[in-house]
Parts: C-alpha cells; structure tokens; sequence
C-alpha cells in the first residue's frame, strides 16, 4: 500500500474508533438525541453507511465500472441505506465497525498503479482524501448533542486539529479552544498534575 493511501486507512481508523469512543461515553438514551438533520445514532449510521457506500464504490471502480467519484461521503451515504433508525449504542457500534471493516478490505486490494491520474485527470488519491471529510464534516452537530464527550481528550484531539473549511466552523472551534483553556484553568494542579500522566 502506497504512504498516502496508507496515512488515508490509517486517519479512517483513527475517526472510526473516535467515533466508537464517543457512542461509548454517551448514555443510551442519547442515539436518540437531535443531531444535524436526525437523531444522533441516524447521524452515527449515516457515517457507517457512508463507510460500507465507498467501499462498495471502490470495489466498482477496481473492476471497471467507471471513475471513482465519492464527493463528500453525504451522498453516497444518503444513496447507499437510510441511517439507522432507533439505534441502540451496540447498533451504532456494530455498524461503523463494519464499515470500516469492508472499506480498509477495499483499499488493500486497490494496486498503486490506480492512484496515478487517469487519462482524464481523475486521481483516485483526491477522491479518497474527500471522502476523509465526511466525519469531520459531522463532528460538530454530534458534540453538540453529546456534551458528555465535550471536554474528552481523544475527541478534543480529533476536533480542534480538525480543518474546517467555512467559517462558521472555524468560530466555533476557536470557541471551543477557549473553553478548553477556561476548563483546564479551572482545574485543581493535582487534577492537571493526572491528565499530564495519562
């Protein structure tokens, strides 16, 4: 596996098992919590959906069926299974794992010479960067609506080196950031003295 397909499986593993985390510190009565558009568990499966769609997309295109065309994430997702409604946390859990399960499968068997551009200009490479967008591009409404995860070291790493394209985003990142320092201000220096150890 060429370095920049690699650095692309390992940052979906990295926001899948965020992803994972933060289904873990919520209580079960949060997948039904609004989020975006739904609830929070139809957001967590629209992203699992959206995990099984570019798999199902890459596997079309290594056997011929056309160029590889992925956009965001939200279209394919929305295109490939509703999200999932009523879903319990082990629902959730279950369904990102599979989607990452099929879509890391897909991207070991894609040969380094598909990644060069084609004939049309088309670069696999670009197209799969994309699609690494589609978590992030959710992050922030399911922060909003699990604010157990909030002040989590493993989500705060994942959100605040995030690169939100608009602004709107970015306000609220630095927002965020803010609030960090403040909590982290709060804090007694035993308690800061623990969070450096772990």
């Amino acid at each position: 596996m060429k370095p920049e397909l690699r650095a692309i499986a390992d940052r979906l593993i990295y926001e899948q098992a965020t992803l994972k985390h933060m289904v873990a510190l919520a209580p079960e009565d949060a997948m039904r919590r609004p989020a975006g558009d739904g609830t929070a568990g139809e957001t967590f499966g629209h992203l699992a959906a959206g995990m099984s769609a570019c798999a199902a997309a890459l596997e079309r295109w290594l056997a011929g069926g056309g160029p590889l065309v992925l956009g965001n994430g939200c279209e394919l997702a929305t295109s490939s299974t509703d999200p999932l409604p009523g879903a319990t946390r082990l629902d959730v859990t279950r369904a990102l794992g599979s989607g990452l399960v099929s879509l890391i499968a897909a991207l070991g068997r894609v040969p380094d010479a598909h990644l060069d551009p084609d004939p049309d200009g088309v670069n696999a490479l670009d197209a799969l960067r994309g699609f690494g967008e589609h978590a992030t591009g959710h992050a922030i409404e399911l922060i909003e609506a699990l604010p157990e995860v909030r002040m989590d070291p493993l989500v705060l790493n994942w959100v605040l080196a995030a690169d939100f394209p608009d602004a709107k985003s970015q306000a609220w990142q630095r927002s965020l950031f803010e609030e960090v320092q403040e909590h982290l201000a709060s804090l007694p220096d035993e308690e800061l003295d623990d969070e450096d150890e772990e």
